[in-house]
């Protein structure tokens, strides 16, 4: 029924621990697919290890012999699976075997929906622990899909996360999975996810009480690098959004990393941002640098 894919980049301190989180699935039978692109630690050593420990479960394991990127290992994934339904962990992450196989039952008694969404719990290294969705998610979740398209690109709330997300393949398959040149896996795939829901309808579901992964927050995490991040975002937006509307986007980003930076004493990356963006979004940044301010001063009262 299920193809888990697990890409990995230089996890070997993370992987097995995902892998055996996996194990616990009970509910139906699933392939595990792991893709690795290009590792230069001990990743293929760890893996094939894991492999032979537990010999039962049907595990591909894939090397790629350069590093092509999160995006081609995901498009490589979509094109060798043949199961009903798949679902994508970073190899950094650990899967929940309960919210697992609780969203693929959803999807068995829901044959409109295209896919599912379910909760995620966040951890880091201190202990710490924390809820990743929250109202704002559930509230954008239930708008209308046309309003929900237009606030994707203005303020939708962060993140979006694909490895608490269980697809129907063939939803992966008719949207052209992702696109070669974005490199942004997470917010390109709901961006083209949700533009079909315009067209079609809302045909997802989301179960803000069925928790699907432990989301890790490490040092290597890719969001920490903001302005890489930002020219990634600037991607998504010159590729999907309306003509009308990218200078405004990318300075309302601009905004919010420019923020993030100086909070960070960044200033290198917030030079570095503000030289990335066009005229006309210079123009328009003090006045997304201020939305930006008094949005989250209302939100720190608020809480």
């Amino acid at each position: 029924m299920l193809t888990i894919v697990i890409p990995s980049y230089n996890h070997s301190k993370y992987i097995r621990e995902c892998l055996l989180s996996i194990s616990y699935i009970k509910e139906f039978d699933f392939k595990v697919l792991v893709i690795d692109d290009g590792s230069l630690d001990d990743t293929n050593v760890i893996v094939q290890k894991f492999i032979e420990d537990f010999s039962y479960l049907n595990i591909e394991f894939i090397t790629k012999s350069k590093n092509k990127g999160l995006v081609d290992s995901l498009n490589l994934a979509i094109g060798i699976a043949d199961t009903k339904y798949i679902y994508m962990c970073a190899s950094d992450d650990v899967p929940i075997a309960s919210g697992v196989e609780a969203c693929v039952l959803s999807l068995e008694e829901n044959l409109a929906a295209d896919f599912v969404i379910g909760n995620a719990k966040g951890f880091d290294g201190s202990g710490r622990i924390f809820n990743i969705y929250n109202d704002s998610h559930l509230r954008f979740f239930k708008l209308n899909p046309a309003v929900r398209w237009r606030k994707l690109f203005f303020s939708y709330p962060r993140p979006l996360l694909i490895q608490s997300t269980i697809f129907r393949l063939s939803t992966l398959r008719n949207i052209g999975g992702w696109d070669s040149d974005v490199r942004l896996d997470d917010f390109s795939l709901f961006v083209k996810l949700f533009k079909k829901e315009i067209l079609y309808g809302d045909n997802f579901l989301f179960l803000d009480n069925v928790f699907v992964v432990n989301y890790r927050q490490h040092e290597a995490n890719a969001y920490r690098d903001l302005h890489n991040l930002f020219s990634m975002t600037n991607e998504v937006v010159y590729k999907y959004a309306d003509e009308s509307d990218k200078s405004k986007i990318v300075s309302s980003y601009a905004a919010q990393y420019l923020i993030s930076a100086l909070y960070n004493g960044n200033f290198v990356c917030a030079n570095k941002i503000v030289k990335s963006i066009g005229l006309r979004s210079v123009l328009m940044l003090p006045y997304y640098f201020a939305k930006e301010i008094s949005r989250r001063i209302v939100n720190a009262f608020a809480w």
